[in-house]
């Protein structure tokens, strides 16, 4: 089993460190790739496990995959490209929400029958909303095994109420049809949708794509970086992105009185934790922030509130119950009110000195949260870290 040691040397030197690139982009371009008439080139497509379990899937469906260092080259159209076959095709697809949702509605446009064999831990999560809109499209949708080819109504409504990542997987793979889709019961992730509807829009005369770097990555770093006193520079980071749901991590930290630069070299950061105030956040929108904010609330003095946490648990752990654990394991004074869906967290500044040896979940934003904990409090061991390849395979390394 994977593990990563954690032995602090204190060091206020300005950091500098790379981002990856953006799997929200990516998996949303994969799949309009896979759709269109003409052959899409993608450059820098992030290193994530996500990424390449929605890449590697192509072939099967007829998929040509052209791919170098630099950037992959996809040409389709699917279901055009797919070859007929009486045998049901496996499909690897890992624990990836949008590799498997986004998959299964662009495979019941084909004929053949397909099997997604994605994890243990993927198919506790939420999916009676896709069984419901696949089956309205008349495609046999059977425990991730999906039968197509899918017959379309007029209109088709979408419950976002769990995930909007349903309607976005309908409204990549059926652009281009006529049936008009409307999403119901938004309860956040709005910056997700307005993602997908750009792309869906700027994919009609652009087949030349550059991935952005991900500001989903920001969050576990940068607040690291605050709370031990030190300046850095998230490299090449030279503008700012509003389509991605997280870069209102940046906005935030403005409100908060963080100093932000975007210099030639890159976005540069500082901040002294003395001078920040408690906070409120609402987790609706941007559910993949709240671990950072939660370790950030822990290193500022008074009384720090979050809420609209309840979609964590829906994650690939229960996100929710983990940032607890930890805030317990760690001795940081909280309360959480389920009836409320409220978290109050009393900073101390400092955390306690302390090792602790986690075994962490299958979830890539626990593991990055335990690493943030363990290195506050000095030293630590993280086990089971192997899901960190979900979006980010270099971030022990990416911070020294």
């Amino acid at each position: 089993m994977s593990d990563h040691l954690i032995k602090v040397h204190p060091c206020k030197e300005p950091l500098s460190f790379v981002l990856p690139r953006s799997k929200s982009y990516a998996t949303r371009l994969l799949i309009l790739a896979a759709r269109s008439a003409e052959p899409v080139t993608i450059k820098n497509l992030p290193d994530s496990s996500d990424v390449r379990f929605l890449l590697n899937a192509f072939p099967a469906l007829g998929i040509k995959v052209q791919e170098n260092s630099q950037e992959v080259v996809i040409e389709g159209p699917f279901p055009y490209c797919e070859k007929v076959s009486d045998e049901t095709i496996e499909l690897e697809t890992g624990d990836g929400g949008t590799t498997n949702r986004f998959l299964a509605v662009l495979l019941s446009l084909g004929k053949n029958r397909y099997r997604l064999n994605c994890s243990v831990g993927f198919r506790k999560r939420p999916s009676i909303e896709l069984q419901n809109v696949l089956n309205e499209l008349q495609v046999d949708f059977d425990n991730w095994v999906v039968q197509g080819p899918c017959r379309f109504p007029v209109q088709l409504e979408v419950d976002c109420s769990e995930s909007t990542q349903f309607f976005s997987a309908l409204k990549l793979s059926l652009s281009g049809y006529q049936c008009s889709l409307r999403a119901k019961n938004i309860q956040g992730s709005h910056r997700y949708l307005e993602l997908t509807d750009y792309l869906v829009e700027e994919f009609s005369h652009k087949k030349v794509w550059d991935v952005p770097l991900d500001f989903s990555s920001l969050g576990p770093l940068v607040s690291m970086a605050i709370y031990e006193r030190r300046a850095c520079c998230i490299v090449d980071l030279l503008a700012p992105d509003p389509l991605q749901a997280d870069y209102i991590f940046l906005e935030f930290l403005e409100k908060l009185g963080i100093e932000l630069a975007w210099r030639p070299e890159g976005l540069c950061i500082h901040a002294k934790m003395q001078k920040l105030k408690a906070f409120e956040f609402n987790g609706e929108e941007s559910p993949d922030l709240v671990p950072s904010l939660v370790f950030l609330a822990c290193g500022i003095a008074g009384q720090s509130r979050l809420w609209g946490l309840q979609r964590l648990k829906l994650k690939e752990s229960n996100r929710l119950d983990w940032i607890l654990r930890l805030l317990t394991l760690f001795q940081i004074d909280h309360e959480y009110d389920a009836d409320q869906d409220l978290l109050c967290i009393n900073g101390q500044l400092q955390i306690k000195k302390s090792a602790h040896v986690i075994h962490c979940p299958e979830d890539h934003r626990v593991i990055m949260l335990a690493w943030n904990f363990c290195r506050a409090a000095g030293e630590g061991r993280l086990i089971n870290i192997d899901n960190i390849k979900k979006s980010f395979p270099n971030f022990f390394e990416a911070y020294k």
